[in-house]
């Protein structure tokens, strides 16, 4: 993990894993923001942005169809982990 106090007395948090067996990318793209959401509930903070690069993910995790796949159940995940955890973001 990296931590970093910027100027303005903002920080900037960083982390990665690795994980086995590969994944699609939609289905990586969607566990990390699940990990990412899971990893920040730890900290004192409730103002978050989070930034994907996957379309699909961002449109599967606004949209309240129900996915019974794999990446479907992660976005699942994300979303109530997101409102269990984060009120401002």
């Amino acid at each position: 993990m990296h931590q970093r106090w910027a100027r303005q007395g903002n920080f900037v948090l960083a982390k990665t894993e690795w994980f086995t067996p590969v994944l699609k990318v939609d289905e990586g793209e969607a566990l990390g923001l699940l990990l990412a959401i899971r990893w920040l509930k730890d900290f004192p903070i409730n103002n978050v942005i989070f930034e994907l690069d996957s379309k699909k993910v961002v449109d599967g995790y606004h949209n309240n169809g129900k996915d019974e796949y794999d990446f479907g159940v992660i976005v699942i995940e994300c979303r109530r982990s997101f409102s269990s955890f984060f009120t401002n973001s």
